[in-house]
């Protein structure tokens, strides 16, 4: 590495984020707010109806994986409608809960979503930490 690129700092120019500002699954606690993600969408599960504070919202959850580990993600609204399988994502200054045991990240409402790259086939289930479809990739 160039000592430029030490004293700057790695920027991922495209998309104006730090490369050392990445944060993996394995990484997640509780109430964490990573500054942002890539994750491969492996499985979006049906669109939900909810009513919060009078207004109704789309909800999807579905499940995601980095070179680290799988996690279960949240999608609301409009991310909720253009996110599908196999989708990558880029996640920006979401929010972590712990949910009946298991990770769940979110954009949240101050965060946002980037697909990155769409659909890598139908056949992912190679990236399903070696469990088959007759299990969804995000049960232990």
């Amino acid at each position: 590495m160039s000592i430029i690129r030490q004293i700057r700092g790695r920027v991922d120019r495209r998309h104006n984020v730090r490369l050392e500002d990445k944060v993996l699954v394995e990484e997640l606690r509780q109430g964490s707010k990573p500054a942002w993600m890539e994750l491969l969408v492996l499985r979006a599960y049906s669109p939900r109806q909810v009513n919060l504070n009078g207004k109704e919202h789309v909800v999807v959850a579905a499940c995601a994986r980095d070179e680290s580990g799988v996690t279960g993600i949240v999608l609301w609204n409009e991310d909720a409608l253009r996110v599908e399988q196999g989708d990558v994502l880029r996640i920006h200054s979401g929010w972590v809960r712990i949910s009946q045991g298991r990770t769940v990240l979110s954009a949240g409402r101050y965060g946002w979503i980037e697909v990155i790259s769409t659909s890598h086939g139908s056949d992912i289930s190679r990236m399903s930490c070696g469990r088959t479809w007759n299990r969804p990739p995000c049960a232990p």
